[in-house]
């Protein structure tokens, strides 16, 4: 298939290669640390370099570094009591170079000239409703330097948002001729299926090695065990942590991107279906590509992934029944279930490998049942149940136009994190696990509105074009939206770099040739 062929080219291994050196130099970096700071300084050189040769390469690291990076902190550099992350740095640096670039675009000596600097961009990839959003995010900052919020606090909160303004970069490396070549989102799609392919890799790694701890105070022991963890916690790549019914979950925040890849590729089956079936190689490779994917979701153990997961599947079922009738669906539903069962043998075969002796001895089955189940009990969630009604009630102080950016709420935590740093588990914070509830708190009813008007109007530009990767964009912005509800990705890097990205993608599809290729 000529789409396979393209995504995993010897570029694609290349990619998995630099991830994998990054990767192994961040973890050194934990033991020494100017190997972490000297890998920062690399990476951040090289960006400064291809971004002033062309944005787009810029936007293009950006993008890799939210597919694999969670929280921002896979590299970063101390200064004092500071740690600069690699996001803020690659934010920096690209977002200064493309504000030159706009600069001396106005120059008679300029031979590209900025799409910013022409009225047309308020048509383009529905630049209009970013701005209007972008409105209720400033008045958010501003209702919460008068209602005296704490200047830290409201800094860090609106901090996230700030990632909104690479819209500019973004937008001038997929639509301006100049910098943009002919086929624009290519390597994007190449960077988001190397980076999917490593979460998935580094996910069973991770689950291998929690699941078979060596022998107490060896040197493997603190390596891969004690050592390890700590990398991952440091770095805030993730979480690791044992259930009450013995599965060790890994979670990590770009593990929504797998998601995403996952409803792009079954778009994708439905469009070439008559192509892949006459290949049995390639429909291998979908069975295990799709195995890796379902099986790092299950590892996850996040019920907010599960929720979106099943709610955009409804989307799914309805745009492949209305476009290619109920056969091509029961089609994809039997690759999804072998899948499936590939990838519960693949995590069992992970989890009881003999070498060295597992610790655990569980039900795959009993585990998920109990983590789907555990709707009460559990520290996290009894902590977001504790949280909700006084977030209700300090939305419902100022509905409209909200308390502003850096407004916080008391509350009694059940989390062990938590209570470990304070017995009494009281807790104060900025930051909700509930997504749009925080927004609403922040930016007010008509912020709120807004966002949700954006994202409709994405999706609905999805829904309208119709084509594999529009609508596979548009069921991975509603899987985003939905998430949401329960955890903070709309209001986060991870979330707003791909809407830009889906808002960009979807545009090109409708008004130019296909952006998949």
């Amino acid at each position: 298939m000529g789409l396979i062929k393209r995504l995993f080219n010897v570029y694609f291994f290349l990619i998995i290669l630099a991830i994998a050196l990054v990767e192994l130099m961040s973890f050194a970096g934990h033991f020494f640390l100017d190997i972490d700071h000297w890998v920062f300084i690399l990476v951040a050189l090289l960006t400064l370099v291809l971004s002033l040769r062309n944005i787009k390469y810029g936007v293009w690291i950006i993008l890799l570094e939210l597919f694999i990076g969670s929280q921002g902190y896979l590299l970063h550099l101390d200064i004092g009591a500071v740690k600069i992350s690699l996001r803020i740095a690659l934010w920096l640096i690209v977002l200064s170079i493309w504000f030159k670039n706009f600069l001396f675009s106005f120059s008679a000596k300029s031979k590209i000239r900025s799409i910013f600097s022409n009225s047309k961009i308020f048509s383009i990839a529905n630049f209009s409703y970013f701005l209007i959003l972008f409105f209720f995010v400033a008045l958010g900052g501003a209702v919460g330097y008068l209602h005296g919020n704490d200047w830290q606090n409201l800094f860090f909160d609106a901090n996230g948002w700030l990632f909104f303004l690479l819209i500019f970069p973004f937008y001038e490396a997929f639509f301006n001729p100049g910098l943009a070549g002919e086929k624009p989102f290519a390597p994007v799609w190449r960077l988001l299926s190397a980076g999917t392919a490593w979460i998935c890799l580094k996910t069973f790694l991770l689950f291998f090695f929690f699941t078979h701890p060596f022998p107490a105070n060896s040197f493997l022991h603190q390596l891969f065990t004690i050592q390890l963890y700590q990398w991952v916690r440091d770095t805030l790549i993730g979480e690791i942590t044992m259930t009450p019914s013995g599965f060790v979950r890994i979670f990590i925040q770009s593990q929504i991107f797998i998601a995403i890849a996952l409803f792009l590729g079954l778009f994708a089956v439905n469009n070439y279906w008559d192509e892949l079936k006459k290949s049995r190689k390639t429909i291998f490779f979908l069975l295990a590509a799709g195995a890796a994917m379902i099986g790092t979701l299950l590892v996850s153990f996040s019920r907010s992934f599960w929720a979106g997961l099943a709610a955009v599947f409804i989307f799914y079922i309805y745009l492949t029944v209305k476009n290619y009738g109920w056969k091509r669906f029961f089609t994809a539903v039997v690759l999804l279930f072998g899948s499936l069962a590939i990838s519960v043998a693949l995590i069992f075969a992970v989890a009881r490998f003999p070498i060295p002796k597992p610790s655990i001895d569980f039900d795959i089955a009993r585990a998920i049942s109990s983590r789907a189940g555990q709707l009460t009990n559990e520290a996290a969630l009894s902590s977001r149940y504790a949280l909700l009604p006084l977030l209700w009630q300090k939305i419902s102080n100022n509905p409209v136009w909200g308390e502003g950016f850096g407004a916080t709420i008391t509350y009694r935590a059940s989390d062990p994190r938590i209570l470990a740093q304070n017995q009494g588990g009281t807790y104060t914070t900025y930051a909700f696990e509930w997504g749009w509830l925080d927004i609403w708190l922040k930016i007010g009813l008509f912020g709120l509105l807004a966002y949700l008007l954006l994202i409709g109007k994405i999706i609905e530009d999805g829904w309208k074009k119709n084509t594999w990767l529009a609508a596979g964009l548009a069921a991975g912005l509603l899987l985003i939206t939905i998430v949401s509800f329960f955890s903070p990705y709309t209001n986060h890097p991870l979330g707003i770099g791909f809407l830009l990205l889906a808002a960009a993608a979807i545009y090109h599809e409708k008004n130019a040739t296909c952006a998949c290729s």
